[in-house]
C-alpha cells in the first residue's frame, strides 16, 4: 500500500539513541526543507521499529515515533510552543541520514527557531487516524431534537443513525491557535451529499470519519472514511485560513455513528493516536468518565469501532466511484436516518 507523507532530512549525524530523550531540540538550520508529498510503500501501514520500507525511492528503517512541536527562543532558552504533530523518525539505510517523517503534515514553524521532538522507540499505525472531533455549533441529533455540540455534556442522550439512543460519557475540547496543515478542519457545504445534506455547513477535524456515500449506515458494518478523503467532492474542502480552531470531542459510552447536521458521522473512537493527542489531564478525565484505568482504555467499548474503518486512499476511491455514479442527479448519499422509537426517548 502507498501512503502520502512529508519529510525532512537532518543536516548532521545524530546517534539514534539521542532521539529518545525528553524534548530533543533540533535547530531549523539542522533540518532540511520539507519534501513531499512523497509515497511511503508498506504492506499494511503498521510500521514497526526496525522495519524497512521505501520512502520517495529511498530504503528507510523505522527508528521510533512521537511528536514534533515548534520551538521558540524565550530568554535564551528554546521552549516548545503551539501545536504538536505526529512524527516518525527513520534512517536511510544506504546513506545513514536521519529523516523526520510527518504523516499529517509538519509543524507550523512560522516564528520558530527549532523543532522540539518527544519520541520513543515505538512503532506507528498509519491506518489509525487521529483526533476525531466536531467544530462548535455542529448540531447533533438527540431524542429532544438537534442540539449544538457545545451544549452536550456527560449523561446527555444522543441518537445514532439507526435511531438508537446512547449516552455521552464526557466532552473534551482542544484549541489550536495556529493549526498545522494536518489540523485544519474539513468544511462540508450544504448539498455536498445530495439535496439538503448536510443541513448546514459542517466542519470537522480531517481525521473525523463519516459513512462512505452509497454504503448503508443502517447496516451491521458501515464503511467509515476520514473526512479528508472526501475533499474530491466539489463542496468539500480543507480550510486554508491560518486562524484558530476549536475542536469538541464527543466521547460516548460506546462508539456510535451520530447524526451531525443530518449526515452519519462518528463519535470519538478511543485509539492509539487519539490518546496520544490528549495531555495527561485529558487522559485522566477520559479514564474517570469511562470508569477504567488508563492502561485499559483501548479495551473499552468506546475503543471498538462501530463499522469498518478505512484509510484515506481506500475511502477516496469509493467516494470518487459514488460521485461518478450519481453524477448530477442529486441522489442522496445515504437513506434517511431512522426516527427514534418512543422507548429511546428520555
Amino acid at each position: 500500500m502507498s501512503y502520502s507523507l512529508q519529510y525532512q532530512v537532518l543536516h548532521f549525524a545524530l546517534l539514534s539513541a539521542s532521539f529518545f530523550s525528553e524534548n530533543q531540540t533540533l535547530l531549523l538550520s539542522d533540518v532540511g526543507i520539507t519534501s513531499g508529498p512523497a509515497a511511503l510503500e508498506d504492506n499494511d501501514g503498521k510500521i514497526y521499529v526496525g522495519e524497512q520500507m521505501t520512502l520517495d525511492g529511498r530504503t528507510v528503517e523505522m527508528l521510533g515515533s512521537g511528536t514534533a512541536q515548534p520551538g521558540i527562543d524565550l530568554l535564551g532558552l528554546v521552549v516548545p510552543t503551539g501545536s504538536a504533530v505526529d512524527v516518525m523518525v527513520m534512517k536511510d539505510v544506504d546513506t545513514g541520514e536521519k529523516l523526520l517523517v510527518y504523516p499529517e503534515g509538519p509543524p507550523n514553524l512560522l516564528s520558530a527557531i527549532a523543532v522540539v521532538l518527544s519520541v520513543d522507540q515505538t512503532g506507528y499505525d498509519l491506518t489509525v487516524t487521529g483526533t476525531i472531533c466536531f467544530c462548535p455549533d455542529t448540531h447533533i441529533l438527540t431524542p429532544r431534537g438537534r442540539v449544538p455540540v457545545q451544549d452536550l455534556g456527560p449523561g446527555a442522550k444522543v441518537l445514532d443513525y439507526r435511531g438508537t439512543a446512547g449516552t455521552v460519557a464526557t466532552i473534551l475540547r482542544s484549541r489550536h491557535r495556529s493549526p498545522a496543515a494536518g489540523q485544519q478542519p474539513v468544511v462540508i457545504d450544504p448539498g455536498a451529499f445530495g439535496e439538503g445534506l448536510p443541513h448546514r455547513r459542517l466542519k470537522v477535524s480531517p481525521q473525523h470519519r463519516i459513512c462512505i456515500p452509497g454504503s448503508d449506515p443502517h447496516g451491521p458494518d458501515p464503511l467509515l472514511g476520514p473526512a479528508k478523503g472526501f475533499t474530491g467532492l466539489p463542496q468539500v474542502r480543507i480550510r486554508q485560513a491560518d486562524r484558530p480552531v476549536t475542536y469538541i470531542h464527543v466521547v460516548t459510552e460506546r462508539h456510535m455513528l451520530l447524526v451531525a447536521e443530518g449526515i452519519p458521522a462518528e463519535s470519538m473512537l478511543i485509539g492509539d493516536r487519539s490518546l496520544r493527542s490528549l495531555d495527561k489531564a485529558g487522559r485522566r478525565k477520559l479514564s474517570r468518565a469511562l470508569g477504567v484505568a488508563d492502561a485499559a482504555l483501548d479495551r473499552h467499548p468506546a475503543a471498538q469501532p462501530c463499522g469498518r474503518v478505512l484509510g484515506v486512499r481506500e475511502a477516496t476511491a469509493l467516494i470518487e466511484a459514488w460521485r461518478i455514479r450519481v453524477g448530477d442527479t442529486g441522489e442522496r448519499a445515504w437513506p434517511d436516518h431512522q426516527q427514534p422509537p418512543l422507548r429511546a426517548v428520555s
